[in-house]
């Protein structure tokens, strides 16, 4: 099941990540607003993150990566 975390960046703007489990590894996709990442979200709960990643174009064989739309994806251990 996929969760949400609200951040901030050092210039002030926010932004949205969603965490979920891929691999066994904790990961997470950043959005710029909270509707975008509901529906990533919904889409990792309903049909898995590597499925949900390769909707944004991303290929979920790597650890940390950047998809066609800018959104920053990574991974940690």
């Amino acid at each position: 099941m996929a969760s949400l975390r609200r951040g901030t960046r050092r210039d002030g703007s926010t932004y949205v990540q969603v965490l979920y489990r891929l691999n066994g590894k904790q990961s997470s996709t950043s959005f710029e607003d909270l509707p975008s990442a509901t529906k990533f979200q919904k889409l990792v709960d309903k049909f898995g993150p590597a499925k949900a990643l390769e909707t944004l174009g991303v290929d979920p064989e790597f650890s940390s990566s950047r998809s066609r739309s800018g959104l920053s994806t990574t991974s940690t251990t």
